[in-house]
């Protein structure tokens, strides 16, 4: 899957511009040796590794539950070999949307947890959504009520002031 973006990192540098590549399906593809530095962020490759989650993560789309848990698998066992502390993406480094701007939402289940614990995670997002959505409801039903009674209590005040005119005014 990787080849036709090594065709395409080919036409700029002299190869793929990632040390891993994850597919949507979970797969993942070891595209350079661990030393080689790969070309996939400008200023910063010699000291860190690119990992690429195949994909287009803009407008609310985020990598697959097997995306997410396979690059858990790959930072675990990336982590035995080199420990690092830091996890970014490319717009942490650079002016840039990549990976995306749901970025943020994602970023936060890559941190070793299984793939379990990210759908776990994903329904309670979900649920707590739910429950938003619900209150949201509950709100805009309590404002058309305070609204009814608003227009109720100035139509009565407007009618006590007409009635006060009318006998102020002598009419």
């Amino acid at each position: 899957m990787p080849n036709s973006m090594m065709d395409e990192h080919k036409e700029q540098w002299p190869g793929i511009g990632y040390t891993f590549c994850i597919a949507e399906d979970g797969k993942t593809f070891w595209c350079n040796d661990l030393e080689t530095a790969s070309y996939h962020v400008s200023g910063h490759n010699e000291h860190t590794l690119g990992i690429c989650l195949l994909g287009c993560f803009v407008d609310g789309a985020e990598p697959t539950g097997a995306q997410i848990a396979a690059t858990n698998r790959l930072l675990a066992d990336l982590r035995k070999l080199i420990p690092f502390e830091n996890l970014v993406g490319h717009q942490d480094l650079v002016a840039t949307v990549c990976p995306g701007d749901t970025w943020p939402s994602w970023k936060v289940l890559l941190d070793g947890q299984s793939g379990e614990e990210v759908e776990h995670l994903r329904q309670r997002i979900e649920v707590l959504e739910t429950e938003v959505d619900r209150i949201e409801g509950m709100v805009e039903t309590e404002m058309g009520r305070v609204d009814r009674l608003i227009g109720a209590g100035i139509a009565r005040l407007d009618g006590f002031l007409n009635d006060l005119w009318t006998i102020a005014g002598g009419g």
